[in-house]
């Protein structure tokens, strides 16, 4: 008999919002580009990532409100009574050939990826398995679950701990894909 007793846990939510406030979102995402430089420094990935607090502006509110209810429901199922709270919140744009390496965020509890617009050929946001390297895996498995990727469609939700070590694959199509990152 087998029985698991650490595992990772990831909640994915589609169709969070209406199309017409995704629409609307896209074109602030791509007025703050335009306005405002990258706030990436000490990155290889050349991803531009929003430089302005969007907890401040309230074209975000209505995503934020919406993320916020869902990192809180799966608090809750996880077994939290915490009502967490946004610490941070940003959003990336990747073209073609942008990417991010993997990252974990420090003194958070929980991270939440929504993704508002991708190509067709979306490049998947990739998840190291916690408990590697510290663990020598069994040899010759069929299946090690080393890393797992997660290709969101526009329009989609995932939340999971902050301490999950993820990245987010190259894209190599054209095409522009942005995301929202907020942590709690």
């Amino acid at each position: 008999m087998i029985e698991n007793y650490f595992p990772t846990s990831f909640y994915i939510e589609k169709n969070l919002l209406d199309d017409v406030y995704c629409a609307s979102l896209i074109s602030k995402c791509e007025q703050i580009k335009k306005e405002q430089p990258s706030q990436k420094t000490g990155w290889r990935c050349p991803t531009y990532s929003s430089s302005c607090n969007l907890l401040q502006i309230p074209a975000f509110h209505p995503l934020l409100n919406e993320m916020h209810k869902h990192v809180n429901l799966f608090a809750e199922q996880l077994g939290s009574k915490y009502d967490y709270k946004e610490l941070d919140a940003w959003f990336n744009v990747y073209g073609k050939g942008d990417y991010q390496e993997f990252h974990y965020h420090i003194e958070r509890r929980l991270s939440a990826v929504y993704c508002l617009q991708t190509p067709e050929e979306m490049p998947a946001l990739t998840f190291r398995n916690p408990l590697e390297p510290e663990m020598l895996p069994l040899k010759n498995l069929e299946r090690h679950n080393e890393s797992i990727g997660f290709k969101l469609p526009q329009n989609t939700l995932i939340i999971f701990r902050s301490y999950v070590e993820h990245m987010v694959e190259e894209l190599k199509t054209e095409g522009q894909r942005i995301t929202f990152a907020v942590n709690y």
